[in-house]
């Protein structure tokens, strides 16, 4: 797995600035502070990770939240449906 984020940041760091390029600046930062280049790309590696875990933590959350709002209407929508056929 790391020798494939190594490619993966080798090849990143090949091209121009993406739009997104929070992980390419670090990159050029950690070369500028005199870090290897090896050592630059696996913490650029690490540092995509990170952001990659929390978008992805993030989106689980909001899913979590609609899938909680949506259980609890259609438990109220039971709960009066019930309560009306018994009436």
């Amino acid at each position: 797995m790391r020798k494939i984020g190594y490619e993966v940041m080798r090849c990143l760091k090949c091209h121009s600035a993406p739009n997104d390029s929070q992980v390419y600046d670090f990159i050029l930062k950690k070369e500028k502070e005199g870090k290897n280049k090896a050592v630059a790309k696996i913490a650029g590696l690490n540092k995509f990770l990170r952001i990659y875990y929390a978008r992805v933590k993030e989106v689980y959350r909001e899913n979590d939240y609609i899938q909680n709002r949506y259980q609890k209407n259609l438990t109220s929508k039971l709960k009066n449906r019930n309560t009306k056929g018994l009436a």
